[in-house]
């Protein structure tokens, strides 16, 4: 990364940002890095817009290499928008949510890779930085339940369900209630989904049998 010890005033105009743009849209990641520290080392532009763009290409290449599968050069990817955001972007508005984001992200990479120690723990990080980030709370419930741990699956679940009452969360705690032996909460639940007629149901009726 180019190293800065100042920022410039004149903010990154939006034709600058549309050619960034233009470049995602064509998955052309590489090029629009290069178009950016071109612009960095014009000091024209103000550095902090500059490298929070950098953080955003990085997490749109990233998120490309994790639906291609690969997964350590997404991981990569996701550290880069990470280091980037830490170093420049910490006080922009609303970046807590874009960090809890990220981490959720990459906590989808490290599970997709077999790593669930590492998906764990970005799954909680990104819980820290965005406590109504609910898919990475779902992330992790779904995670203790792979590692069997179904008790502390379905307290999250609990909670999730408080917060949002969503099919999807009553599928899986029913599940969880399924893989204890608990088969009458596990009815219970698969109940309520196909209460709710969505998507689930197949599942719910193929599950309470």
């Amino acid at each position: 990364f180019i190293r800065v010890k100042r920022r410039y005033s004149k903010p990154m105009n939006d034709l600058l940002k549309n050619k960034t743009k233009e470049l995602l849209k064509n998955n052309d990641f590489d090029k629009a890095l290069e178009k950016l520290k071109e612009y960095i080392k014009s000091k024209k532009y103000d550095l902090l817009d500059l490298h929070y763009e950098m953080a955003k290409v990085y997490i749109h290449k990233g998120n490309d290499l994790f639906e291609k599968k690969e997964y350590n050069e997404s991981i990569n990817n996701y550290k880069a928008a990470l280091y980037l955001i830490d170093k420049y972007s910490k006080n922009y508005p609303d970046i807590k949510k874009v960090i809890s984001g990220i981490y959720y992200s990459k906590a989808k990479a490290y599970l997709a890779n077999n790593n669930k120690s590492n998906s764990k723990r970005c799954y909680e990080k990104s819980i820290n930085y965005d406590k109504k980030n609910y898919n990475a709370i779902c992330g992790l419930a779904l995670l203790y339940n792979s590692c069997k741990n179904y008790k502390k699956a379905i307290t999250i679940f609990d909670e999730l369900i408080s917060n949002e009452n969503k099919p999807e969360y009553y599928f899986y705690r029913g599940n969880s209630y399924f893989l204890m032996g608990m088969y009458l909460y596990a009815i219970d639940n698969f109940n309520k989904v196909i209460d709710f007629n969505t998507e689930y149901i197949i599942d719910a009726y193929n599950h309470r049998g």
